[in-house]
């Protein structure tokens, strides 16, 4: 059995009121009560009223709080969701995906702060009312009334709900519907309404697409992708797409999909666009020939067959002679591509072209769908999903805001923020499917796989991926056709 310790002992402080005091100060502190202007505050129940008897329709306007100009939605929103849906509708609205956490708050008093719990506050065991327990129209019931929405704690993002209009529901009303949608929210994770501002970037919101995102929160995965696939028309998707599709957040799958679409919508390159981008495996193809390329007792390939591949692959960027594999990192992942789409294979000492590589090396169509077909397998599901992101990100074409390019003054540093850009997507969508590192989300340092893809499908643009250097049209294809069926 032990005895609780008393917090004061060791420090040398009168007996008498004035230890008496300092107890009672510490207990208050600790257990949360709130003594002064510095005091531990607690997060209370929220006293609810009982909800209507007929469920209403509000008419709510959402602004992001800042914003300079305006930011803003014009929802028609049914009373009756309670809180945790209303969070998911409004990520939809307005463009969040989802990936930190939010809150409720019914009162703007810094004095006397109080949320409503999600479901991480839940299960850290905080005290309050729960977010499923409350209907949206047990706080908002007349015009006027306002609710504050926060979103991701870091970049605080915060909304205000004001209600315009409420009448009651019918049977025919749907969930939300937006009517009318003011500019595009900004970007996650670039520190917050100020430095959005200071970036004066305007784009309209597209209310199309929002009403789109509404239609499909609460949807299953299978709902979510018959529904895309009507949207956009979309061929047979890969297993290892689907299985990011089966285990992401319903509020990630909207944007994987439209990410999908836009990499299908790419037209195709020229002809010789596409024969860079293999050329460098076409190399190796062309020196194997039909006999292989021999193998030291290392297993490294010979000297001279490096040589020739280091000169007419293009890969005599690197800081190398090129006569030895293991010494030139390009040419031992040029290697290990081919093996991995099953075009070579190690056989009695020598590096031997397979059916399939002695078809590919005639064949740039049968070429470039085994690289394709091979980009996105790995071991682990967490190298899976990141090879898969990354050519999704490629694929899709994302694009990086003119003017943060137009603040660099070379090239070299415009290709290197559109890396960057393409990384920190990758990352993103990564932190999305559930996946972070210790207790906090995945960042580009964090990224190895993705890298790999990316210095594949540039690999024939003639620099290094540690140069900036990010696949050209010719990779960008290979990227698209990397996510589809390859049964297909």
């Amino acid at each position: 059995m032990t005895r609780d310790k008393d917090p004061l002992d060791g420090i040398d402080l009168p007996e008498g009121p004035d230890r008496a005091d300092l107890m009672a100060l510490l207990d208050q502190i600790t257990q949360g009560a709130g003594v002064g202007p510095f005091a531990a505050r607690r997060n209370r129940e929220i006293e609810l009223p009982h909800p209507p008897i007929h469920a209403s329709l509000l008419t709510v306007k959402v602004s992001l709080d800042g914003a300079k100009p305006p930011i803003w939605r014009r929802l028609r929103i049914r009373g009756d969701l309670t809180l945790d849906m209303v969070h998911e509708y409004l990520q939809a609205a307005m463009g969040w995906s989802g990936s930190h956490l939010h809150h409720f708050e019914p009162d703007r008093d810094p004095r006397s702060p109080r949320h409503f719990l999600n479901d991480f506050d839940v299960e850290e065991g905080e005290e309050g009312t729960p977010e499923t327990d409350a209907r949206l129209d047990q706080l908002l019931r007349e015009p006027g009334d306002r609710l504050r929405y926060r979103y991701d704690f870091g970049d605080d993002w915060a909304h205000t709900l004001l209600v315009e209009e409420v009448r009651p529901a019918s049977d025919d009303d749907p969930p939300a519907v937006c009517v009318k949608a003011v500019r595009e929210c900004p970007p996650e994770d670039i520190g917050g309404i100020w430095a959005w501002n200071e970036m004066a970037v305007q784009e309209e919101a597209d209310l199309d697409s929002i009403n789109l995102m509404l239609s499909l929160v609460g949807a299953n995965p299978e709902e979510l992708l018959a529904a895309l696939e009507g949207e956009f028309e979309m061929p047979p998707m890969h297993p290892a797409y689907r299985e990011i599709v089966d285990k992401a957040h319903p509020s990630v799958v909207p944007e994987l999909a439209t990410l999908f679409a836009a990499a299908l919508e790419y037209e195709a390159p020229r002809k010789e666009d596409l024969l860079a981008a293999l050329h460098p495996f076409q190399t190796v193809l062309d020196v194997a020939g039909t006999d292989g390329i021999r193998l030291t007792k290392a297993n490294w390939m010979e000297p001279a067959a490096c040589e020739r591949i280091w000169h007419e692959s293009g890969l005599a960027w690197e800081i190398s002679k090129g006569t030895r594999e293991q010494h030139t990192p390009g040419m031992s992942r040029l290697r290990q591509a081919t093996v991995r789409a099953g075009l070579l294979r190690s056989h009695k000492g020598r590096l031997v072209p397979t059916k399939r590589g002695l078809a590919a090396g005639q064949d740039p169509e049968l070429l470039a769908k085994a690289i394709a077909g091979s980009l996105l397998s790995a071991k682990e599901p967490a190298d899976q999903d990141e090879r898969v992101l990354a050519a999704l990100v490629v694929a899709s074409g994302l694009e990086v805001d003119p003017q943060v390019l137009a603040q660099e003054t070379t090239e070299g540093m415009r290709r290197h923020v559109r890396k960057e850009a393409v990384l920190d997507e990758i990352a993103r969508l990564m932190t999305g499917l559930g996946w972070g590192v210790g207790h906090g989300p995945v960042l580009r340092m964090h990224l190895h796989e993705a890298y790999d893809v990316l210095g594949l499908l540039s690999m024939g643009e003639g620099g290094p991926i540690h140069l900036s250097q990010l696949p050209g049209p010719g990779g960008r294809l290979l990227a698209a056709l990397a996510l589809t069926d390859d049964d297909s």
